[in-house]
C-alpha cells in the first residue's frame, strides 16, 4: 500500500492527512488523520552562522511546522544579534504567493519544501492541494513541483483544491456523487475569495465511475474579504495595545494569528521578548468579527449551483461573520473547516492507486506553427476537441514530421501557442549540423495541472537526437508579442517564382522557302505527299530575340499549334484541310484496325503541335496505354511506332485533360528512354495548360522519377542528353507552383530536398571532370540555377530556354 498523504499549504492554516499509522506503516486508519501545521505557518533558518558574525549565515537550513513557529530564529533582536536577526524567519504564505508571479527567489522553494516536509514524514507520495485560479498555471505548478522534488523525498502530485475539497466534502457526506450535480466551491483566501464550479460526471472509459469535472481556472471575487486585509485589521488592534509592541520595541505578536485562525481566546496573555532585553506581557482583547470583516461582498456569483461549499481558516466568530456576509451573496453555502482539503487530497491519491481518474479535465490547448501546401497555419497537439481527459492519464500527442534539418543546418526555429494567444518562438540551436537531412520527430505529452506540456523534439535518422531528445525549456522563452494571426502572417511565404515557359514561335519563312528548304506554301498548294509535307514541318532553326540580347528557336508551326500571322489565308486553309483529311484518314483506319507501317501523316499531324485533330491525340495517348499494358492497337504497326507514338504525344497533345492522361502515361512507361523524357519535358514546358493538368500526387510521382534517373546517371557518370532530359522534366515541374505554390521548394518538399542532393552531386562530378562532359560548364551553371530555383528564392526565368540551348547543341 502505497503511503499517500494529503497536503494543503497555504500559510495561513496548514494541514496534512494521512491514512496509515506512522508507528505502523502498512496498517490502514478507519479514517484519515489531520496533521495540523498551526495558523500562519513560518519556516526559520536554523543553518550554520559564521562566529565572528552571528547574524551572517554560512549554510541555509530551513525547517518548518509547529516547531518553527516556537523556534526564536528571526524574532528579533532580543533573542541574540544573530538568532533573532529577521531574515532567519519568514512567511510562508509570502513564499507561496511568489510561486504564482516571476518574483520567485531560490530560497521560496526551500521555504515550501521545509513546510511540506514537517507536516508529511513517512510519506511515499503526496496530493498537494494549490490555488485553482490563472495566475497558478504551468509556471507556477513547475516552481511547486520543483520546490517539493528532491532525494529521499515524497514523490509529489498537484492537485487543485477546488477538486480536493469535492473530494472531502463528498466523504464528509456534505455532497452527494451524482451524475450532473454542480457543486460551488468557495475557498477563503490571501486577497479574496477563490470560486470554481464543479460537475460530477462520467468518466468514459470508466463506465459507471463518477469524478468532479472541472472547465478551466476559477477566479478570485470579493477583495474586500481577503486574509490578508483581515489580518491587517486585527494585527492593529493587538499593536495598539501596548506602545512598546507598536513601535516595534518587541519581537512580533501572534496573537492576531492565534485568535483569528488557532485556539486563542480573549483574556489569554502573550510574553514578548524585548529587543533590549527583558519581557512584556500583553493580553488578548475581545476582537469585533465586524471589525475585523466590516464590508459585506460587492459583486454577485454568475451561474447556477446545486450546493455551494465555503472554505475558511478563519475560527469561530471570526468565521461565522464570514459565512452571514457570503449569505449575502449566497444561499445555502455550507461551512467547511479547511481540514477537507487535505483529506480530500488524499482521497484523490488513494482513487488513483485503484486506476480511476479523481478528477477530468480539459488539456490546455497547444498548437505547432506549421507550412503546409496551403500555407501556414497552427497545428494542434492537444485534443481538437476539447474532450475531457482523466487528470492522472498522461496525454501523448501523434508524432510530427512536419520538420526536418539540411545536411550541415545547426539551428531551427517554432512558433508554439499555448491557450488561445500565448505565442512562444523557440529557437533550437546545434554545435554541429547532421552529415545528411535529418527528419525530425516532434511529440508532446501532457498531464492536466502538472506544470507545463512536455515538447520533445527526437529524430530516428540523426544519432545525436536519437540517443538524447531535446525538451522544450518552456520557463527559458519569451512569449512573443505578436499575436497568433500576426506570426502565421509573418511565415506566409512569398509567391515563390516560376519559370517562362517555352514557346517556339511559327516564322513565315518557312512557307516562303527563306530557310534552304522547299517552300511550303507551295507544296500545301500543290496538295504534296505527306513525306515532303513531313520533312519540311519537322525543320527549325532560330532568329535573335527582339531585345537583342540570346536566340530563340522558330518553326513553321509554332509549340501553341500558330502559323505565322501573315500567311496567305488561302494557304491557311488549305494546310487545314490536309491535316483534317490526314487526321480523318487515320481515324478510319484506327476505327477499322487496318493501319499499315506508314507513320508520314502521323508524323505531318504530331508535327504540326496542337493543329493535330482531336481524334488523332485520343488514338495516340489509347495507343501509349495499350503498349503500356502490353496489348495491341493498330497505330503499334507504324515504323518506329514506340518512339513516334512518345514524341508525338510530347508535341500534340492538348488540353488539361488529355495533357494530365499522357503525363499519367508516360510515367507509367515500363522502360522509359530518353524519348518518354523528353515528351514529358516538351508537355511540362510548353503547354499553358500543363500546371492546371497536373496533380499533386502526379507531380510528385513525375519529380520521383526524376530524381531516380538523376540517381542512376550518377551512379554511372552519364551526362549527355538524357541527363539534360531530366533537367528539363524538372524545370517544367516548377511551374507547377501556379498551382501549389510550396511545391519543389525544400524546405517544405522532402522531394525537392532529394532532387536537389543529386543536382549536387552532378555539379560536383562535372567540375570535377570537366573534359568528360560536353559543353560542362554551361551545364553547371543550369544546375546551379535549378538549385536557386529549388531553395524557392528564384533564378533565372529563363531556365527552360537555357535548358533548351544545350539540349539543341547536344
Amino acid at each position: 500500500m502505497s503511503r499517500w498523504m494529503g497536503l494543503s499549504l497555504d500559510g495561513w492554516h496548514d494541514f496534512a492527512a494521512r491514512d496509515w499509522d506512522p508507528e505502523d506503516q502498512d496498517a490502514r486508519l478507519v479514517a484519515p488523520v489531520a496533521v495540523d501545521g498551526g495558523p500562519c505557518s513560518v519556516v526559520v533558518d536554523i543553518g550554520e552562522r559564521k562566529a565572528s558574525e552571528p547574524s551572517v549565515t554560512i549554510q541555509s537550513e530551513w525547517i518548518g511546522g509547529p516547531q518553527a513557529a516556537l523556534a526564536p530564529h528571526g524574532r528579533g533582536n532580543g533573542w541574540g544579534r544573530g538568532v533573532g536577526a529577521p531574515e532567519h524567519r519568514r512567511r510562508l504564505r509570502d513564499s507561496l504567493r511568489s510561486f504564482a508571479s516571476s518574483e520567485a527567489s531560490p530560497s521560496a522553494a526551500a521555504h515550501v519544501a521545509a513546510a511540506a516536509e514537517a507536516l508529511t514524514r513517512g510519506a511515499e507520495r503526496l496530493m498537494v492541494a494549490v490555488p485553482d485560479f490563472p495566475e497558478f498555471a504551468e509556471a507556477a505548478q513547475r516552481r511547486m513541483l520543483d520546490a517539493l522534488t528532491g532525494p529521499r523525498r515524497p514523490r509529489a502530485r498537484l492537485l487543485w483544491r477546488s477538486v480536493a475539497t469535492i473530494h472531502g466534502a463528498e466523504a464528509a457526506e456534505l455532497v452527494p456523487r451524482r451524475l450532473g450535480f454542480r457543486v460551488r466551491i468557495l475557498v477563503h483566501c490571501d486577497d479574496g475569495v477563490e470560486v470554481q464550479t464543479l460537475t460530477w460526471g462520467e468518466a468514459t472509459a470508466h463506465q459507471g465511475w463518477l469524478a468532479p469535472v472541472r472547465d478551466g481556472y476559477g477566479a478570485t471575487l470579493w477583495p474586500e474579504l481577503g486574509l490578508e486585509t483581515a489580518l491587517a485589521r486585527a494585527d492593529s488592534v493587538i499593536r495598539a495595545l501596548e506602545p512598546e509592541v507598536a513601535a516595534e520595541r518587541t519581537e512580533p505578536s501572534s496573537l492576531a494569528a492565534r485568535l483569528l485562525f488557532g485556539e486563542g481566546a480573549p483574556g489569554e496573555t502573550e510574553l514578548l521578548r524585548r529587543n533590549a532585553g527583558g519581557w512584556i506581557e500583553i493580553e488578548a482583547p475581545h476582537l469585533d468579527p465586524a471589525t475585523i470583516l466590516p464590508f459585506a461582498p460587492n459583486d454577485s456569483i454568475e451561474g447556477k449551483a446545486d450546493a455551494t461549499l465555503l472554505v475558511s481558516p478563519l475560527v469561530g466568530p471570526f468565521a461565522k461573520r464570514l459565512h452571514s456576509l457570503v449569505a449575502t451573496r449566497v444561499r445555502d453555502a455550507a461551512l467547511i473547516h479547511s481540514t477537507l482539503i487535505a483529506k480530500g487530497a488524499l482521497i484523490a491519491g488513494r482513487i488513483i492507486d485503484r486506476g480511476l481518474p479523481h478528477y477530468l479535465d480539459r488539456l490546455e490547448p497547444i498548437a505547432l506553427a506549421v507550412l503546409v501546401r496551403d500555407g501556414p497555419r497552427w497545428e494542434r497537439l492537444t485534443p481538437p476537441d476539447d474532450r475531457h481527459v482523466p487528470a492522472n492519464e498522461e496525454f501523448v500527442s501523434e508524432e510530427r514530421r512536419d520538420f526536418f534539418l539540411r545536411k550541415g543546418q545547426t539551428e531551427i526555429v517554432f512558433f508554439v501557442l499555448k491557450g488561445a494567444g500565448e505565442v512562444r518562438r523557440w529557437r533550437v540551436e546545434f554545435s554541429t549540423g547532421p552529415e545528411a537531412r535529418a527528419d525530425l520527430v516532434l511529440r508532446l505529452r501532457q498531464t492536466p495541472g502538472q506544470s507545463w506540456a512536455s515538447l520533445s523534439i527526437g529524430s530516428e535518422s540523426w544519432e545525436l537526437l536519437r540517443r538524447e531528445p531535446i525538451l522544450l525549456n518552456w520557463e527559458t522563452l519569451d512569449p512573443e508579442p505578436r499575436s497568433p494571426d500576426d506570426v502565421l502572417a509573418e511565415l506566409e511565404p512569398a509567391a515563390p517564382p516560376v519559370p517562362s515557359r517555352s514557346v517556339e514561335e511559327p516564322h513565315g519563312g518557312f512557307w516562303r522557302g527563306e530557310f534552304k528548304g522547299v517552300p511550303l506554301a507551295a507544296l500545301v498548294a500543290k496538295n504534296a505527299t505527306a513525306d515532303e509535307l513531313y520533312k519540311q514541318l519537322r525543320r527549325q532553326s532560330s532568329e535573335p530575340n527582339e531585345g537583342g540580347t540570346g536566340r530563340r528557336k522558330i518553326r513553321p508551326v509554332g509549340t501553341d499549334g500558330a502559323l505565322p500571322p501573315d500567311l496567305p489565308r488561302k494557304i491557311t486553309e488549305a494546310f487545314h484541310e490536309v491535316l483534317d483529311r490526314m487526321g480523318r484518314e487515320i481515324d478510319e483506319e484506327v476505327r477499322g484496325d487496318h493501319c499499315q507501317q506508314e507513320n508520314r501523316r502521323f508524323l505531318c499531324l504530331t508535327w504540326s503541335a496542337t493543329l493535330c485533330p482531336a481524334a488523332v491525340q485520343d488514338h495516340i495517348l489509347d495507343a501509349l496505354a495499350a503498349d503500356n499494358d502490353d496489348r495491341p492497337h493498330p497505330l503499334l504497326r507504324m515504323t518506329s511506332a514506340k518512339k513516334i507514338l512518345q514524341q508525338g504525344a510530347g508535341r500534340a497533345v492538348a488540353g488539361s485533360e488529355r495533357v494530365r492522361r499522357a503525363l499519367g502515361l508516360l510515367a507509367s512507361r515500363p522502360r522509359p528512354n530518353n524519348d518518354t523524357f523528353a515528351a514529358l519535358g516538351h508537355l511540362l514546358t510548353r503547354r499553358a495548360e500543363a500546371p492546371n493538368a497536373l496533380t499533386i500526387a502526379l507531380a510528385q510521382r513525375l519529380g520521383e522519377l526524376a530524381r531516380f534517373e538523376l540517381a542512376d546517371l550518377n551512379e554511372s557518370g552519364n551526362y549527355k542528353g538524357k541527363f539534360m532530359s531530366q533537367l528539363g522534366l524538372i524545370a517544367g515541374l516548377l511551374r507547377f507552383r501556379e498551382v501549389e505554390s510550396s511545391f519543389l521548394i525544400r524546405s517544405r518538399d522532402h522531394l525537392a530536398e532529394e532532387i536537389a542532393g543529386e543536382l549536387t552531386k552532378a555539379s560536383e562530378w562535372i567540375k570535377a571532370y570537366p573534359r568528360r562532359v560536353a559543353r560542362g560548364p554551361a551545364k553547371c551553371i543550369v544546375v546551379e540555377n535549378l538549385l536557386v530555383w529549388l531553395e524557392g528564392e528564384g533564378g533565372d526565368p529563363n531556365i527552360i530556354g537555357m535548358i533548351d540551348a544545350i539540349e539543341e547543341d547536344d
